[in-house]
Order: C-alpha cells, then structure tokens, then sequence
C-alpha cells in the first residue's frame, strides 16, 4: 500500500530572512528553512538527532510550506530500520550548521522513501550563504559551533540526565528520539 510523504517546511527566522537578508549578506532569500519529513502519520527531522513527533507539532512553529514528494511502498519498519543505521551521523555532535543540517537529513531520508531528493533551494541554502561576503568572512574566522543542550555532554541519547518527562514530550527536540522498530 502507498503512503504519501509530505516536506514540512518551517522558516526558523520567523520572516526575518525574506526582510533584512538583502542588508545582511547582499542577496535576498525567503526564509532559514528547517524540514521534516512526513510519513507514516509521523514527523521525522534532525535536531540534535533523529527525531519523531506528530506532524506539525514540533518545537519550529507551523510550517510555511507544506511540499508533497510523492508516495512510497517501503513499510515502516524498514524505513525505522533506515533511520536507526544512518543515527550514528546525525548526532548532536555531528551537526554542522552549514554542512550537515536537518535540510541534509530529510534530503537522505526523502531519497530513500522516494527516490528522489528534497527541492535543491532548500538544502543548498546553508551553501548559498556561505558564498556571500559574510559567509566567506565565518569561513575565515571559524566560528565554533553551537550545541542545543549548552554542553557537549548534557544530552545523552535522548534525555536530559534527571529528566522527569518520556521522550517526545514537550520540552524540545533532544527528547524525541526515534524510537526502534520493534
């Protein structure tokens, strides 16, 4: 049986990138997209790991954009079992704003399912940046990278250590790990 799978688009600006992106790096662009992937009546995205909450209820706000790729005959399980053999590389400490974002996890997962990747706009958009006067300037100065947990070794697979809430509860994406296929 096919199952739609639908890109979540969320614009993480908030509408400031389509407003003062012109002043700030010298070209215009709509928004600072962050994606997940919609299938299986499940939201899948990267942050700070592999990710699942309901559809349309993570911590990005609503999405701008919601673009249909297409169906997929893969079953669940297999897809789950995809997610958990590609987990090890989309890690807190392996995120890279401009080289391995949540853009680049959904571009994966969406070829997997379908076939094809996410709108080349969207996940070339980190690179498009960093070809700008300001973003030739980050390259040179190398700014470090941020972690959403505030410490290298607060967010320990899923949870926050004292934690009194199951992940996927409300308190942010670290906690909403991708549970296994069993």
């Amino acid at each position: 049986m096919a199952t739609t799978v639908t890109l979540n688009v969320y614009d993480i600006s908030g509408g400031m990138a389509q407003q003062m992106s012109r002043a700030l790096i010298g070209r215009q662009i709509d928004g600072i997209w962050h994606t997940g992937i919609v299938v299986y009546g499940t939201e899948f995205f990267f942050g700070g790991g592999i990710c699942e909450m309901p559809p349309k209820s993570t911590p990005y706000g609503q999405p701008v954009k919601e673009l249909p790729m297409g169906t997929t005959e893969i079953p669940e399980d297999v897809f789950r079992d995809f997610l958990n053999s590609i987990a090890s590389e989309y890690t807190i400490e392996k995120y890279d704003l401009f080289k391995h974002n949540c853009n680049h996890f959904t571009n994966e997962a969406c070829m997997f399912l379908v076939g094809k990747g996410i709108p080349e706009d969207i996940v070339n958009l980190a690179q498009e940046v960093l070809n700008t006067p300001l973003g030739t300037m980050k390259r040179r100065i190398n700014l470090p990278r941020r972690t959403d947990a505030g410490a290298d070794d607060a967010v320990v697979h899923g949870e926050h250590p004292g934690a009194d809430h199951a992940p996927g509860s409300d308190c942010g994406p670290c906690c909403c790990r991708v549970q296994g296929s069993g």
